[in-house]
């Protein structure tokens, strides 16, 4: 009986959080993008998009400036009601991806890593367990084919998103269960078309680590 109150405790003690779940994306190559269907008040919203002037209430962690393809990802937690999509002015392609049971106080488990401008998105090192891993690639690749972004490996694809008016432009956003706490480290994206990593001078990658709420 000891025994098996200890074992329960342990197991209290290890599921102080949950895991963050992905509920879905949408994507846009306007100013407006819509809010994935299933999406609940208190949802965490993230946006990769180019050039997207920051709405009031929502957070800036990128921002490129300077050189394309402009990668900026902004994040909030969805109000109720839900917006049925939100209006970035000056975005010129976005993804808008929503995930559940984000800390509310600390959604960021630690402090983004610096933007990469190559076509890997840069390593982060948790500081908690259950987290999940946010990658973000944007790419203006420098020729005229349709080249889909395929996601980092053992990453899972949440969207894509080209510019009608320049088909080369590429967004793209994949996410990984991050269950210990360790380092990741992404594998570069991949230009599905080849089956090589993108090469490109106009390229950048973000990561992000979101943080489990409390159960």
């Amino acid at each position: 009986m000891l025994q098996q109150r200890a074992l329960s405790a342990a197991a209290l003690a290890g599921a102080g959080t949950y895991t963050p779940s992905f509920v879905g994306a949408e994507s846009s190559s306007t100013t407006t993008i819509n809010v994935a269907s299933g999406a609940q008040p208190g949802d965490f919203a993230l946006l990769f998009g180019s050039t997207p002037d920051l709405r009031s209430g929502w957070t800036q962690s990128y921002n490129q400036t300077g050189s394309l393809p402009f990668f900026e990802a902004h994040y909030t937690f969805l109000p109720d009601p839900v917006p049925s999509s939100y209006t970035f002015t000056n975005m010129r392609l976005g993804i808008l991806l929503i995930f559940r049971n984000v800390d509310s106080s600390t959604p960021l488990d630690v402090s983004v890593p610096t933007l990469a401008t190559t076509n890997t998105s840069p390593a982060v090192t948790t500081v908690n367990e259950r987290c999940l891993i946010v990658v973000g690639f944007g790419c203006y690749a420098g020729f005229t084919d349709l080249n889909i972004p395929g996601a980092p490996t053992g990453y899972s694809l949440a969207s894509t998103q080209y510019d009608p008016d320049f088909s080369n432009y590429w967004f793209a956003a994949a996410y990984k269960a991050a269950p210990a706490i360790d380092t990741y480290t992404p594998t570069a994206w991949q230009d599905t078309s080849t089956g090589s990593d993108y090469s490109s001078s106009n390229m950048a990658a973000g990561t992000i680590a979101l943080r489990g709420a409390a159960i």
